[in-house]
């Protein structure tokens, strides 16, 4: 394991959570929760899935299993890495407890998928494979070149709130290391991760141990919709007048809080 493999924020030698990021994501996401995770001494482990490519479900169990001295783990995914850590949370035989955060669900409804930010990237990804292998290698070279642009173009239809919290440098901090890890540093793992996303049909989403899921209710990255439609029995914390990254913000402050 290398330290682009996974990173530990908040309290040191305290117990840990472990964190999936979405895609595009980074483990720099820890950077947003480390001033609570030390005010309420926990550990935020946050793994980089995308630095193990086609074995990162292996590889993100074993690092849960080396580093949770046998304790009960908890595990929480964000947007794709929702399906990450499902899937992960499956080959722990779902011994841990496992936190959702604007989980991205299957698209089998395809009149609301349509309607999602991020559509055009699914559906190429499952439909038009030259068409998507295209769009990563030109996000790709804009990631290098322009950053703030190809940022600023992913999240050109998101709610206002999430507008207002990217004009805060922190998450602004948060989503250019995001691009760096995603298309620069391992485009390869991303891609086939966008593929995988998109021809997901969710068989790991029955028998789950779920302990908390959170969505906001105009978040138009993981319409709530999707969410409810495939797991309409679970119960799921809503967070009124957010989106995407305000209902991370808002969700990892109560569940950081609530593991003391």
């Amino acid at each position: 394991m290398t330290e682009q493999d996974f990173k530990i924020f908040g309290k040191q030698n305290a117990p840990l959570i472990f964190y999936f990021h979405g895609a595009p994501g980074s483990i720099e996401d820890g950077i947003l929760f480390e001033e609570i995770a030390n005010s309420v001494g926990i550990g935020i482990c946050a793994i980089n899935y995308l630095s193990f490519g086609g074995q990162y479900i292996e590889k993100c169990a074993q690092i849960i299993k080396d580093k949770s001295q046998d304790k009960k783990p908890i595990i929480i995914g964000f947007s794709i890495g929702a399906m990450v850590a499902i899937k992960v949370q499956k080959a722990l035989n779902n011994i841990a407890d496992l936190y959702l955060i604007s989980p991205a669900m299957p698209l089998n409804d395809f009149k609301i998928a349509k309607q999602m930010a991020g559509f055009i990237v699914f559906d190429s990804a499952k439909n038009k494979i030259a068409s998507f292998n295209i769009l990563i290698f030109a996000s790709s070279i804009i990631a290098k070149i322009a950053p703030k642009f190809l940022i600023n173009s992913l999240f050109a239809s998101a709610p206002k709130i999430e507008k207002e919290l990217f004009a805060n440098f922190g998450i602004m901090h948060n989503q250019l290391w995001a691009m760096k890890n995603s298309f620069i540093d391992f485009p390869n793992a991303y891609k086939k991760l966008i593929i995988e996303y998109a021809n997901w049909e969710g068989g790991e989403l029955n028998d789950l141990n779920i302990k908390e899921i959170h969505q906001g209710n105009i978040d138009n990255w993981a319409p709530i919709e999707l969410l409810q439609n495939a797991m309409p029995n679970q119960n799921v914390t809503i967070h009124d007048k957010k989106g995407h990254y305000s209902t991370l913000l808002a969700a990892m402050a109560k569940i950081l809080q609530s593991t003391i």
